[in-house]
């Protein structure tokens, strides 16, 4: 699995694209790595997508990123959770991200306890990945 989005995520891409007039544009994903190991993400729609491009769908979302975030975005999962102050936010969860993966053996035996969603709820805080505004 490259990426996968998730239904809530998808929903809320597909909300965005209706209330900035940019519906029918791929969702383009990238991924950088900082100096400390960490990765950080930047999204949003692309009209001028490039020959190098990996293309695809998940969850109903046409999406696309470039050869340079490819290795780094491998198995990550895009979601919109709520976080602990009641706003929703975009998450990566990412196994190649040393923000998670220190905690990955922990998570993976919690994930079974708590569930997907808390899951996402507990790692989130740990996530910089805000690009979009919610919708109310």
């Amino acid at each position: 699995m490259l990426l996968e989005v998730t239904a809530k995520a998808a929903q809320q891409v597909r909300y965005q694209a209706k209330q900035n007039r940019m519906e029918g544009m791929p969702l383009r994903i990238a991924a950088k790595r900082n100096p400390d190991g960490t990765v950080h993400y930047g999204m949003g729609f692309d009209d001028t997508g490039r020959d190098d491009d990996t293309s695809f769908q998940s969850a109903g979302i046409d999406v696309v990123i470039s050869p340079m975030s490819l290795d780094l975005l491998n198995d990550t999962v895009l979601d919109y959770v709520q976080m602990e102050d009641g706003k929703y936010e975009f998450i990566f969860l990412n196994p190649n991200d040393p923000k998670i993966h220190l905690n990955l053996g922990i998570a993976y035996k919690k994930i079974n306890e708590m569930g997907k969603a808390n899951f996402h709820f507990q790692y989130a805080r740990r996530l910089n990945s805000k690009m979009f505004a919610p919708a109310d």
